[in-house]
Parts: structure tokens; C-alpha cells; sequence
């Protein structure tokens, strides 16, 4: 789908067109209002019929009976002092599916009639940027594998603005909108690959190309290559599998780079929990334990795409986690890269293994910051659903400042805290450490406490466990309604532009 910035929507050409209404303040009259006098009629009919009344969310069609009258999509934004970004970016996915549910090729989109004197903290280029992100978001699909391609018939959206100044900031936010929507995209294929085609060394491959053609640099450390840096861990994850573990590494380097943000992302191409296997209902989904690297190669590119002033070194632990004669088992002892060991409890507590030697070795570059993404744990499933991310830290600086960019970018986060108990529950009788603690619950806090065991004092980490936000989210609707989200992305993105 293309979205393009025009000038003079009087003059548009499109066979259909999209209006913005909002809810009315008034309690006597439900009618929705309208910056176009000439539907006023009909807008006050449809809400005394209870039919459409401009509630966030919605949208109304109305087919024209006429060739010379192009049809209409009434867009409902709520009450005006509370349209967000992400009322924006819901909307322009609802308009999307919908134009392509009525088989409209092409649509001209009123952006002027979007603007009300109360909306808050938003302007024409937040307007801009929320509809055209929520629209490439959701059209979004992964049929790859399918004889059969998914059809669609929606192929241009054209944003119509009252000035020919506005067309310029207008199409820099469309830019921006594109370059996201194909990092998210990057992301969601690579979490959506099955385990059969997208195991360590294949997603390797992959990084390398994505990195080539973003200009960004890329080394990959294979089997021999992790032996001599002594990466027992996430060696040990990827003993059972007869696809070898490696490393990625990306970076992003631009002259005169005003500090350096480590992001460090977990990529178990596919996630059977090994010896202590899991159970098979389900488990096709484990091809989606890689979607933390996913996410931070995604985000180092779109940062680049951006111009990023920041030095970003992404690194991904990948391995495959299978049961075979090799694998570890439950008793195992491994030896990490910072020399710790660890007392392995559950062979399906990996991502947070393979981790431990990414930390470490994304420590070599002196980062200011280090941000680590995995699909960690399920307690935070159970304690966030699948509605927002846990977050934990060691700075509350650092974690302030990844809030800040979450508010930009309206994905949600909760801080979990590491208490002393925490650390104290995974010391191990036999090793250093073990990988899963003793007492019941808390175990998000319990995986961080893990992680955090291999930071090096005065370096700022944060740990951001996306398990429930990774994929299956239809909630919301400009994510796929099944699959994966590229959820963290943006933030990501955000957070290293503006750190």
C-alpha cells in the first residue's frame, strides 16, 4: 500500500473518501462532529439511530449509488480532548482494513479534518504520522509459505492537506511511517519463520544481508568462534540441536557518536525446552522465542535508517534448544564467558542462559547503556497478559529514560522490581548460581535477577521481557491477529535516538 501527501482535497480524484469525526460534547444532540457541513444530515440520522456516533474506534461506509460520487468513510475519534497517537494509529488501521474490505482500490483522506482546537499536544505532523503508521501496520501479512497469496485490494491512501507548505512535513512524516512499518516487517518475518527454515546460522545469513543493504556493519561468530571466547553457555543450549548456536553482530558507528547503546537480544530460533521438553499443545508457537533478536536487528536498522547520533552495537545470542543425546540436562553445569557458572535446573529456562554470554561479551564495547529484549519468561505472561512488557534494571535513570521513550511511542511497559530475596533465590549449592529459582512466584524478577548476575558494576542495563507482547496480540488492532507484533521496535528505536 502506498500513502502519499497531495494538496486540495476539494480536487481529489479518488473513488472514495475518508472524513474525521469526533464525538459530540453535547448531551442533547449525539450527532458526531464534522469539519464537512454537507454531511450534517446524515451524520445527525445516523446518531439518532444509534448507528454511528464518531466513537473512538469506529468507522462508517457509505456506498455512493453514483459514479460521479465517490463513496464515504466516516472515521470516529472519540471525545477530541482525548484522541492519542495511538487513537491515531488504531484509526488508520481500522480505515485500512476497512477500505480493503469494501474493495476500494484507492481512497483520498481528509487530513484537514482531523485537526480540532481540543486536541492535545498533537499536531498536523503527529496526526500525519499516527494515521499512516496505523495503516501500514496492519497490512501487515506473512503467506510466504502459502500457494495461495493473500489478495488486497486497497493499494493507495492519499492524505490530502489545505496548504502546499504542508505537503513537505507531511511527507517526512509518511518517510518516517515507511521506514518503520519495514523494520516492523523485517521483524514479524523473521519471528514467523518456522524453526525448519530459520535456525541460528540461516537468521545469521539474514542479519548480513538486512545489514548490507542498511549500511550497517555485521560479524558472526560460529561454533569455533564461540569456543574461544569460551561462551559455555549458550554453547550448551545449542549442544542438542543439530543446527550450531552463533552470534550476530551489528553496529551502527557514525563519526563524532555521542555515546554507545548496547542492545542485546535473545534468538532461540525454535524453543522445545529441550530435556525438560514442553508440553505439545502450543509449542508450534516457539518458533517465536527468537523475536528479541528480531526486535533489536529491526531496531538497530530503523535507528540507522534515522540517522541515529548514537553508536549501537546489536548482539544476538541464537541457538536451537532440542532435545537430542547431546543436550544438556537438568544437574548440567555450564561455564560462562565472565566466568560464573551455573547449575542448570530446566533445560527450558535457555533464553536467559544464552544471554548471560551475550551480556558479557556487549560489555567489551564499554556501552553506556545496555538493553537486553527476550522472550523470557511466562510469569510475566500471567502478570501483564498479553497488554504490556515487563521492564527491570540496575539505573533508574536509565529506566526513567526508556519510559520517556515508551510515552513516545505509546507501547506499554511495566517496572518489575529485583528484590535481594530475588538474587538470594537463585544462588546455587553446586555452582555459582542456578537458572531457576527455588520458592514459588515472581519468576520474571527471578529471570532478571539471573541477568543481572552478569553486569559489570557502573554499567547501566535494562532487561525487557516482551513474552507476552511478541506475537498474538489482536487487541490491537494494527498488529497481525495472529503471529508475531515487532512489538518493542519503535521503543527501542526511540530510546537509542534519543538516549
Amino acid at each position: 500500500m502506498k500513502i502519499t501527501a497531495h494538496v486540495n482535497f476539494s480536487e481529489a480524484e479518488e473513488s472514495t473518501h475518508v472524513i474525521a469525526t469526533f464525538q459530540s460534547e453535547s448531551k442533547k444532540d449525539p450527532t458526531p462532529e464534522s469539519t464537512h457541513d454537507e454531511f450534517s444530515e446524515l451524520l445527525q440520522k445516523l446518531a439518532a439511530e444509534d448507528v454511528f456516533k464518531g466513537k473512538k474506534g469506529s468507522v462508517y461506509f457509505v456506498r455512493s449509488s453514483d459514479a460521479a460520487t465517490p463513496n464515504t468513510l466516516f472515521v470516529g475519534l472519540g471525545k477530541a480532548e482525548e484522541v492519542t497517537g495511538e487513537t491515531l494509529r488504531i484509526s488508520g488501521a481500522n480505515i485500512a482494513r476497512r477500505l480493503d474490505a469494501e474493495k476500494v482500490k484507492a481512497a483520498a483522506l481528509d487530513l484537514a479534518s482531523f485537526h480540532h482546537k481540543n486536541l492535545k499536544k498533537l499536531d498536523a505532523e503527529d496526526l500525519a504520522l499516527g494515521l499512516a503508521e496505523g495503516a501500514l501496520f496492519s497490512a501487515y501479512t506473512f503467506d510466504l509459505y502459502k500457494s495461495e497469496k493473500t489478495k488486497v485490494a486497497l493499494a493507495a491512501i492519499a492524505f490530502y492537506v489545505d496548504d502546499k507548505n504542508e505537503v513537505a512535513t507531511t511527507e517526512k512524516m509518511l518517510a518516517k511511517a515507511r521506514a518503520e512499518n519495514a523494520a516492523l516487517t523485517v521483524a514479524r518475518d523473521l519471528s514467523n519463520e518456522p524453526g525448519s527454515h530459520l535456525y541460528p546460522m540461516e537468521l545469521a545469513r539474514r542479519a548480513q544481508k538486512l545489514a548490507k543493504e542498511h549500511k550497517v556493519s555485521c560479524k558472526i561468530l560460529d561454533m569455533k568462534a564461540l569456543q574461544r571466547e569460551k561462551m559455555g553457555a549458550l554453547i550448551g543450549v545449542g549442544q542438542g540441536s543439530a543446527n550450531p548456536p552463533c552470534l550476530i553482530v551489528l553496529e551502527h558507528k557514525p563519526k563524532k557518536a555521542k555515546k554507545i547503546v548496547a542492545l542485546v537480544g535473545k534468538a532461540v530460533t525454535f524453543d522445545s525446552g529441550g530435556i525438560s521438553i514442553k508440553p505439545g499443545q502450543g509449542m508450534e508457537d516457539m518458533k517465536h522465542d527468537m523475536s528479541g533478536g528480531a526486535d533489536v536487528i529491526a531496531a538497530t536498522l530503523l535507528a540507522a535508517k534515522l540517522g541515529c547520533e548514537n553508536h549501537i552495537v546489536c548482539v544476538v545470542a541464537a541457538a536451537e534448544n532440542m532435545p537430542d543425546g547431546n543436550a544438556i540436562v537438568p544437574s548440567t553445569i555450564l561455564h560462562t564467558r565472565n566466568g560464573k557458572t551455573i547449575e542448570v535446573q530446566n533445560t527450558d529456562a535457555e533464553g536467559r542462559l544464552i544471554l548471560a554470554d551475550a551480556l558479557d561479551y556487549a560489555q567489551d564495547y564499554k556501552p553506556d547503556v545496555i538493553v537486553d529484549v527476550a522472550t523470557l519468561t511466562g510469569a510475566v505472561v500471567m502478570a501483564l497478559s498479553n497488554v504490556a512488557a515487563g521492564i527491570m534494571g540496575n539505573d533508574e535513570g536509565a529506566i526513567e529514560d526508556f519510559k520517556a521513550a515508551a510515552k513516545k511511542t505509546e507501547e506499554r511497559y511495566v517496572e518489575l522490581p529485583i528484590f535481594q530475596e530475588y538474587i538470594d533465590d537463585i544462588k546455587s549449592k553446586v555452582a555459582d548460581i542456578k537458572n531457576i529459582g527455588g520458592d514459588r512466584g515472581a519468576g520474571s524478577q527471578k529471570g532478571g535477577a539471573f541477568l543481572k548476575e552478569f553486569i559489570k558494576n557502573n554499567t547501566k542495563w535494562i532487561h525487557v521481557d516482551i513474552a507476552g507482547t511478541a506475537w498474538n496480540t489482536p487487541a490491537v488492532s494494527y498488529h497481525p491477529k495472529h503471529g508475531a507484533t515487532g512489538h518493542s521496535v519503535r521503543t527501542l528505536t526511540q530510546f537509542a535516538l534519543d538516549y
